[in-house]
């Protein structure tokens, strides 16, 4: 008879190894479906201390200085966004226009999120290029700078008031004119295009826990030959990981904007 005490523990049974069992499965299943289900905590975490280290090694960097604001684009209770350029002539030759926004609340929330889309979703994101704090020019305290390619400013809205929509939009997201009479089935495929780039984009957003809760046209924009892009400017909701936010928790933050596949 096998036997033993703490002295002789060379006398005890030796172990077979792991042994499964039906609780043991069904609690690491439930585990597994937590940590990858929607935000996704086991993604988030390998997106916050892998995947977001090593970009940092590779990604150009901005300083409030890199850049001149121009025209205001538009402001709110989130920060003012303005058209700019670079400082640098030859930087921005190769850069082009640029989007800057300085945030007021949440600027820190608002780079992380952005961040965590581009490399989440990044066919369905615009080009977020950086995002950094710095001391304010007047006052004491700290300011968070972000910046992103320049999309354009042509909105579905506007395209929507002329007599000639849908048709004015056709050859900005088919590239072409279609071989169709004018008329409903025409309109129809035009439309239906439209709304698969939405909801391409919003599944590439969702996909990451972000819910947009402001879709109209005022925040669809159009760029000429390429696909059209969804210009957010309202709130919208994190339900996602992050160190400065509780596992799971909700958080409500400045939106960005989303780039859509031609389908």
């Amino acid at each position: 008879m096998a036997c033993g005490d703490v002295i002789y523990r060379s006398t005890l049974p030796h172990n077979d190894g792991l042994t499964i069992t039906a609780p043991g499965v069904a609690l690491a299943l439930a585990a597994a479906s937590y940590l990858w289900a929607t935000p996704g905590v086991a993604p988030g975490f390998f997106d916050m201390f892998v995947l977001a280290f090593a970009e940092r090694l590779f990604r150009p960097t901005f300083r409030k200085d890199d850049f001149v604001p121009g025209k205001k684009l538009g402001e709110g209770a989130f920060g003012v966004v303005y058209k700019a350029s670079l400082a640098d002539p030859k930087a921005a030759e190769k850069q082009g226009d640029v989007v800057v926004k300085k945030a007021t609340e949440y600027g820190a929330v608002e780079i992380w999120m952005n961040e965590r889309v581009r490399r989440a979703c990044a066919s369905s994101c615009a080009d977020f290029l950086y995002g950094f704090r710095e001391s304010k020019t007047k006052g004491k305290g700290e300011e968070y700078w972000l910046i992103w390619r320049y999309e354009g400013e042509d909105t579905l809205s506007a395209l929507m008031q002329s007599k000639e929509f849908p048709y004015n939009v056709e050859t900005k997201i088919l590239g072409n004119v279609q071989d169709l009479p004018k008329g409903i089935a025409r309109e129809n495929k035009i439309v239906q295009t439209v709304m698969g780039q939405l909801l391409f984009a919003l599944d590439g957003l969702h996909s990451t826990g972000i819910v947009h809760r402001d879709i109209k046209p005022q925040n669809v924009i159009f760029k000429n030959l390429v696909p059209s892009k969804l210009l957010i400017l309202e709130q919208q909701l994190i339900y996602e990981w992050a160190s400065t936010i509780f596992l799971r928790s909700s958080f409500w933050i400045q939106g960005m904007l989303l780039r859509s596949n031609i389908s």
